[in-house]
């Protein structure tokens, strides 16, 4: 994805005002930016460790910059949820051009170890972590995105 990321800032002439950092959060320099992203990132880090991921991003903008954020969301247990589960899985049986036994370890690995937040808890921790006006701009299946502004 990252090479995918420079190509594209190379295309669009912009490699004297966009940096790509590999690392987590705490390698980025404090900033202050204007934006920020994290995409299908929050659903791979623990619970305990989200606010503190939401804070270091926060600390990093400067006020009023945006935080654009999509992952998993939802409640397991949840009608809709299991729904989109399914459709989602039988995508991954039907398109994904791998073993059979691969495809089964990522679906178990979504279906029972992600640690994921409901749609309210996302939007919860991100105003703990100063952010407000945070709102759901994209849906797609399982996968939520939001928008949020640095307060």
């Amino acid at each position: 994805m990252a090479l995918v990321a420079i190509a594209k800032v190379e295309a669009a002439g912009l490699e004297d005002r966009v940096r790509i950092i590999y690392g987590s959060i705490e390698d980025v320099p404090p900033g202050p930016y204007d934006a920020a992203t994290s995409l299908l990132v929050k659903h791979f880090i623990p619970y305990e460790d989200k606010a503190s991921y939401l804070s270091n991003i926060e600390e990093r903008l400067k006020p009023g910059a945006k935080l654009l954020t999509a992952d998993i969301t939802g409640k397991r247990d949840d009608e809709e949820f299991k729904e989109y589960m399914l459709a989602w899985e039988s995508f991954q049986k039907t398109y994904r051009d791998e073993e059979e036994e691969e495809i089964e370890k990522t679906i178990d690995r979504v279906r029972q170890n992600l640690p994921i937040l409901s749609g309210a808890e996302t939007v919860s921790m991100l105003e703990q972590a100063g952010f407000k006006n945070v709102r759901l701009f994209w849906k797609n299946l399982m996968i939520n995105g939001y928008v949020a502004e640095k307060i």
